[in-house]
């Protein structure tokens, strides 16, 4: 078993899909608040926060590696790593 968390940010060009296809197949890897929730209520609470972006985390691999996925969709994700990019002071 590895010690340390390995993080993934998945980017998806239909976020609400992959989280409806993905609840179905991974239940458990969304908190009981977000499984209560239905798939496109929680697509939009957090693509409208300041994040943009959905952590499952946690999660224990197949490999016994303990991991975190956050789901973005393709434009929020420009936008953000657009914004981040400002941040830093480096434009592309």
């Amino acid at each position: 078993m590895h010690d340390k968390m390995m993080d993934f940010i998945l980017v998806t060009n239909d976020s609400l899909r992959f989280h409806t296809e993905n609840r179905l197949q991974n239940p458990r890897h969304y908190s009981a608040l977000t499984r209560m929730l239905h798939p496109e209520k929680m697509d939009v609470m957090y693509q409208s926060t300041f994040a943009r972006i959905f952590y499952n985390t946690r999660i224990r691999s197949t490999n016994g590696r303990l991991i975190k996925y956050g789901i973005i969709s393709v434009s929020l994700g420009v936008l953000e790593l657009d914004r981040t990019t400002e941040q830093a002071g480096r434009k592309y």
